[in-house]
Formats: C-alpha cells, structure tokens, sequence
C-alpha cells in the first residue's frame, strides 16, 4: 500500500535521529490516527478508553520538544500533496501558535526538514510558513543559535 504521509515522517523521523543524534529523544510521533484492531466492538471501547484517556483529535503528528527563541516547541502536521487540513487540525495548530508554539504543515520530507532547520535555527534566511514576513534573527535568537551550533559542533568531535 502506498503511504506518502507516513513514509515522510518516517524519513523526517530517521533524518533527524542521524543529523541531531544528541536531541533524538526530544522528537517523537504523536499516533492519533493509529488504527485499532478488533472487532468493531473492541474498537469502540478502545476508542473511549483513549479519549478518557487524552486522545484530543487534530494533534500534530510529530512535536520536537527543544525550546527556540521565543518558542516553547515546535509542531509538524505532516500530509501528503494532495492532503488537506481537517478543521480539528487547523484548530490545533492555531490554538498551540496562540500560546507560544511553532507550527507548520509540511507535504513532504523536504519541506518538513526545512522546517526544522528554519527553528533551530540552522536556515536563518528562511520564510516560516505561518508568518507573511521573511524570518530575521533578534540578538537573542542569534545567541541560541550559536549555542545550538556550539552543541552540534562538539557533538560531530
């Protein structure tokens, strides 16, 4: 079966495990769109068990968990090119930005990796793609990320 989203992520996921090894445990998938096995009995009771537990619909598919600049952490919605944001979706992404997240949409593991080097910092040129406005560096910023290259420089010693 084909999985353009799935095989992106699972790229983006591998990408970055190699290319930030030090920060692997701080990116992780969050698999609200798992399919349940069972009988459609033993799927509903699964489902509620999820939803008492937590399952919110519309979550991210993966959150990298390391602060930047004035953002707590960094969402990724990642679809396939011809996918399209469902309303819960949208909801999620604005509501996180409200408070404080980075959150993209990324159609590939091209865009999704740009993505994150754009917040950490790594593409200082790039266009974040929930602002209209090209992204500059402040001095703060500036200062996070030569601590980020300073970490990933020795980490490649």
């Amino acid at each position: 079966m084909n999985h353009p989203e799935s095989d992106s992520q699972c790229a983006v996921m591998e990408w970055f495990k190699y290319q930030y090894a030090r920060y692997a445990g701080y990116i992780f998938s969050i698999p609200n769109s798992a399919h349940l096995a069972g009988s459609k009995k033993q799927r509903a009771i699964k489902m509620s068990i999820l939803k008492k537990e937590g399952l919110l619909p519309g979550v991210s598919d993966f959150f990298l968990a390391i602060p930047m600049r004035h953002y707590h952490g960094m969402f990724c919605e990642m679809k396939s090119e011809s996918g399209r944001l469902s309303d819960e979706q949208r909801e999620f992404l604005a509501r996180m930005q409200s408070v404080g997240y980075y959150t993209c949409v990324a159609k590939s593991f091209e865009e999704a990796q740009h993505e994150i080097e754009v917040y950490l910092g790594k593409c200082p040129d790039g266009a974040l793609v929930n602002q209209s406005k090209p992204f500059k560096l402040d001095e703060k910023s500036k200062r996070d990320k030569r601590l980020l290259d300073l970490i990933l420089d020795k980490q490649g010693d």
